[in-house]
Formats: structure tokens, sequence, C-alpha cells
């Protein structure tokens, strides 16, 4: 990182550039379509028909940044992936998932996540069998 710094004159502005564009193409999944110029601009800059994207890529960087600094104080848990969502969701529909989504992959095979069983044991532990 030292190195990077020589080449890249604002390293905190490289980092939340990367954020905002992770943020940007991760909130297409759900089918929101702000595209990255209108992620850094100002809510009231942005016409009214696309706000609600907008926002869901906005509470998506603060979500991020949120859960970057509650993991100064918090362990990785349920708490905190539950607040990291609350703060994703503030404005907008939707709720914590209580079914499991499938995802199709490119060669049509059903990609399945873990099953909720399992997500509702304990994240980490100090357990060796975990």
């Amino acid at each position: 990182m030292n190195a990077f710094t020589l080449i890249v004159p604002d390293v905190d502005l490289f980092i939340r550039m990367h954020i905002i564009k992770e943020t940007n193409t991760s909130s297409r999944i759900e089918g929101t379509r702000t595209e990255m110029d209108e992620a850094v601009l100002d809510e009231t800059a942005i016409r009214p028909e696309r706000r609600d994207d907008w926002r869901e890529v906005r509470n998506y960087v603060q979500a991020m940044n949120s859960a970057i600094e509650e993991l100064q104080r918090l362990p990785l848990s349920r708490r905190l992936l539950r607040k990291t969502h609350e703060t994703l969701l503030a404005g907008a529909e939707g709720s914590v998932k209580r079914l499991e989504n499938s995802v199709t992959a490119r060669t049509g095979s059903v990609v399945r996540p873990w099953p909720m069983r399992l997500l509702s044991r304990p994240i980490m532990t100090n357990s060796p069998t975990c």
C-alpha cells in the first residue's frame, strides 16, 4: 500500500471511488440502475424518478462504511450484520430475508446458498468444531 500511495495522489479518494463502484455493481443485482457519475452527486442533482435507486446505492456505501467502523468495536456477528442491513434498507423497501434465494449460473445450474439452518448458528466461535 505504501508504494501505491506514490502513484495515487489521493488514496482516500481512490478507496471511496472503489467502494462506490462496488456498491453500484452489487446494487445492479437488485435491479438498481444508478450510474457511477450519479452515485457521487448530491440528491438534489438526481432526477426525481431515479432517486430511489440513488438512495439504495448511497445506503450501501453508508452500510459498508458503518460496518467497517463497527468492526473496530464489535465482533463479526449477527447483530453487526443486522445493523448493517438496517442501514442498507433505510428509507427503502425490504426486510431481513427469511427464505433462501437461489441463483441460476450462466451454465444453467442452480447455485443455492447455505441452508438457513446453518446460518442460524453463531458466525464465530472459539470452538474448533465450527
